[in-house]
């Protein structure tokens, strides 16, 4: 059902020997076939699953149960988003859903594995983090995340936020959140502490 292939735990779908492969259209997914055709998902949908196994293919054995879940992530949330697609009209609306495929197919085409140390910048499918050195050992961290669950932008999530993180115990980097702007705006930001580590690749 739609429903399965939407909302498949993420941690077993991660450590499952199944196929990643997203089940976007069709007529018993989000998307019609025609309306995948005239719009040119399906071309699309068919480049995001090639980069996907193109990237498990050259991933190492620990990294590559964090891909299937990060994939399994987006997956939820362009399944999400594919919901709203057959009764909109909206020119603009379907070319951002156009445009969230392209973003994530660029992303998994532009991961490199052999990565050293925590610098440069991350990401996966909800934004970016960005780590830059700093004097004694320190970091300057910078937070963008876009999570998009949809057209309107009452299922929208967005969030900056910076701040400098020094080495602490366990290997962690922490500091406390400075800068943080989120959308839609919440009253109240007070500084949270943050700590980091470098998981995989």
């Amino acid at each position: 059902s739609v429903a399965a292939a939407a909302t498949d735990d993420n941690f077993t779908a991660a450590y499952s020997r199944a196929s990643t492969l997203i089940k976007l259209c069709g007529d018993d997914y989000p998307l019609g076939t025609d309306a995948c055709k005239e719009a040119g998902y399906d071309k699309l949908a068919i480049q995001l699953d090639r980069a996907v196994q193109a990237v498990l293919a050259k991933a190492p054995a620990n990294v590559k149960p964090l891909l299937k879940r990060d994939q399994g992530f987006f997956y939820e949330m362009i399944i999400s988003a594919a919901e709203e697609m057959p009764g909109s009209d909206d020119d603009e609306t379907k070319s951002e859903f156009a445009d969230l495929l392209r973003a994530r197919v660029a992303a998994l085409e532009k991961i490199a594995f052999g990565r050293t140390g925590v610098s440069g910048k991350w990401q996966d499918a909800f934004g970016t983090v960005t780590l830059l050195p700093a004097d004694d050992g320190a970091y300057r961290l910078a937070i963008d995340i876009n999570a998009v669950y949809g057209a309107d932008d009452e299922r929208r999530t967005q969030c900056r936020a910076t701040a400098l993180v020094r080495p602490s115990a366990g290997g962690l980097l922490t500091g406390t959140l400075e800068q943080v702007k989120p959308v839609p705006p919440v009253a109240d930001t007070q500084a949270a502490t943050i700590k980091i580590r470098r998981q995989g690749e």
